[in-house]
């Protein structure tokens, strides 16, 4: 998708005992000017605490759909993945913790880059900036 871009965003607090923002929708650019939006809500009654994801991506041949825990492609090919969010989350985790330390015990380089670190930040203070927070 390359470098994205944030065109606009609204952030609310429906929840009167959280804090800060708990609610937000987030209109996004891609490099080549194909729309993306992000939807959240943390304080929905009836709802499981747990957080989980959903992403759909449709391309002219397929699509691909992520429900909490399972992912599917649907198209010339099919196929579908589950797994066990707990498990994989701590996971996950541990790895990214155990890089982080290891990178910096013997100076080799990290994963992520740092510029695209400072994207995501300069992303997330954009959103801040739009929503007028």
């Amino acid at each position: 998708m390359g470098p994205l871009t944030v065109k606009a965003a609204e952030l609310k607090r429906a929840c009167d005992v959280v804090r800060g923002e708990d609610t937000g929708i987030i209109h996004i650019e891609t490099a080549v000017g194909l729309p993306l939006q992000l939807e959240g809500c943390l304080c929905m009654p009836d709802v499981p605490s747990h957080i989980f994801d959903r992403l759909e991506v449709r391309g002219e041949r397929g699509s691909i759909h992520l429900a909490d825990t399972e992912l599917t492609l649907d198209g010339d090919q099919s196929s579908r993945l589950t797994w066990d969010f707990e498990t994989l989350y701590a996971s996950a985790f541990e790895g990214a913790l155990s890089h982080f330390v290891a990178a910096l015990e013997s100076g080799e380089a990290f994963e992520t880059e740092a510029l695209s670190n400072l994207s995501a930040l300069q992303a997330v203070e954009d959103i801040y900036a739009l929503a007028g927070w």
